[in-house]
């Protein structure tokens, strides 16, 4: 964790630094700092590590409005068929 907050006073927007923050983060149990790190990496770059499960920090301190914005966006698209009978 020192060496990523040493990285991130040299750019301070480097979404990368700030998510893997967060995931040291949320092994250290340090939930709260997770998330924000997390929040923070996204409004940076949103697509960023979409699939990681660092966000989860918000599933374990109950925040589950928090936790389920932080799934991607989805379209979704209706499928129509027929069937012949």
């Amino acid at each position: 964790m020192p060496l990523l907050r040493e990285a991130l006073k040299a750019n301070p927007n480097h979404a990368d630094a700030h998510w893997e923050l967060g995931y040291a983060y949320r092994f250290a149990g340090a939930l709260q700092e997770s998330g924000s790190e997390c929040e923070r990496a996204r409004q940076l770059d949103p697509g960023i590590k979409l699939n990681s499960s660092a966000p989860n920090s918000y599933l374990y301190l109950g925040q589950y409005d928090s936790f389920s914005r932080t799934f991607p966006r989805a379209t979704t698209q209706l499928l129509s068929f027929s069937i012949a009978v």
